[in-house]
């Protein structure tokens, strides 16, 4: 049935033996969820990012409309945890490679927060950071009681 086939997951990942410099490994997924295509580069937080992801699909459905790539790099020169880039339909996060996993998840939620405003067509930045901030916390708190 349709329906049934639409909600299936798949998890497709080709492990890289090192970046351009050798430096450590890059594992490349895409992820499906109903519609979503997920593209994942890390080196790390494949399945971390992947539960996430799912779980805030459900509290926001529009994340299931939008292509969303997630890269792990290192932020230290930005001094940020991490960032939402807009393009068209697409919606690159990157996240600094080298957070807790509570601050991993907590700014994964946070940034995809922000995806859903991109969706949603909130432009404010005050009145988007206000909302993520809001709600970060307590959607963590949440994600752990569920896992």
């Amino acid at each position: 049935n349709e329906t049934n086939s639409k909600r299936k997951t798949h998890l497709h990942c080709i492990v890289f033996l090192g970046d351009a410099l050798g430096s450590k490994p890059i594992q490349f997924c895409s992820i499906q969820i109903r519609t979503l295509t997920m593209f994942i580069i890390t080196g790390t937080k494949v399945e971390l990012t992947y539960q996430v992801m799912s779980f805030m699909s459900k509290i926001y459905p529009n994340l299931i409309d939008v292509d969303i790539e997630v890269v792990q790099k290192d932020l230290t020169e930005d001094n940020v945890f991490g960032w939402t880039l807009e393009n068209n339909d697409q919606n690159e996060i990157e996240i600094h490679d080298d957070l807790s996993e509570k601050d991993y998840i907590t700014t994964l939620i946070h940034e995809l927060i922000h995806v859903d405003q991109n969706v949603r067509g909130l432009r404010d930045d005050d009145q988007r950071e206000k909302e993520a901030y809001d709600l970060e916390g307590k959607y963590y708190q949440l994600y752990k009681c569920l896992k």
